[in-house]
This record gives C-alpha cells, structure tokens and sequence, in this order.
C-alpha cells in the first residue's frame, strides 16, 4: 500500500474540490452583495449562483466522506 491508496486519493480528490468550489462561492457572494443594491435584478442571478456552489462544496464533501468510509471499511477485510 502506497501513501496514496484510493480512500485517501477519494479524500484528497473531494477535498480538492470542495476547496475549488468555496472560492466560487466567496467569489458570488462578493457579486451578490456588490451588485445588490445599485442592480437587485442582477444581484439575484449572482445569489443564485452563490447557494448553488454552497450546494455543491456540500455533496462534494459528503461523496468525499462516503467514498473514503466504505473504501476504508473494505480494505480492512
């Protein structure tokens, strides 16, 4: 087994992921709490987009957990 066996590549890929979809979000939620209010229109797409990424990091992060739980429980067999 190498440092890198798959339950921690799982970990190390979901964590990667989650990390790239935070900084989407932070850069939305900036956006969102730019344009609301010169352009509230605007500013609703923008917050969308926000909870969206927010959504996302979270199933990135659970798919991630989930992964590395049942590949860890089937190495130990």
């Amino acid at each position: 087994m190498g440092f890198l066996s798959s339950d921690r590549a799982a970990v190390v890929c979901g964590l990667a992921f989650s990390v790239w979809r935070v900084i989407l979000a932070l850069h939305w939620f900036r956006e969102w709490t730019q344009w609301k209010i010169s352009d509230p229109s605007a500013a609703e797409l923008y917050e969308v987009n926000f909870w969206f990424e927010v959504v996302f990091c979270g199933v990135g992060l659970a798919v991630a957990v989930a992964a590395f739980l049942f590949l860890r429980k089937r190495r130990r067999n």
